[in-house]
């Protein structure tokens, strides 16, 4: 199953609403490895990212009863109508969106600058605890 070239770019305002976008390489990424999680996902998944992409989308003309659809949005009513989905009362909602989240995450965390700056010790924090342990055995 293939995404439309409009789904693609729907993915990418809902992920890069949820994740920081730092450069176009990352937020081209979004959609693109949406994409690509869809293509290789089984058919119930796959229905199932689409259909939590599409309920996303839509979801201002219910949450924020604008005639509009999520892209069209500021980045603040964005977070508005994500967190209002996060706390629905509807767990099918809940979840749903949980899922587009959980693929935002592995996406987020493939690029490689994120992976380098995850894995990488930062030497003040090295420095810091080097330091906080000789205090506790002088003690």
């Amino acid at each position: 199953m293939r995404l439309f070239a409009f789904e693609e770019t729907w993915a990418r305002a809902v992920l890069a609403a949820m994740f920081p976008v730092d450069s176009e390489v990352r937020e081209r990424s979004y959609g693109s490895g949406f994409a690509g999680i869809i293509a290789s996902a089984p058919f119930e998944a796959a229905v199932g990212l689409r259909l939590a992409l599409l309920m996303v989308v839509l979801s201002p003309l219910l949450v924020m009863k604008r005639p509009r659809t999520f892209g069209g949005l500021a980045p603040e009513a964005r977070e508005r109508v994500l967190d209002a989905l996060l706390s629905s009362s509807t767990y099918f909602v809940r979840q749903l969106v949980m899922a587009l989240k959980t693929m935002g995450a592995i996406l987020y965390a493939h690029d490689p600058e994120v992976r380098r700056a995850l894995l990488t010790p930062k030497r003040d924090a090295l420095v810091t605890l080097t330091v906080k342990k000789e205090a506790s055995r002088a003690a």
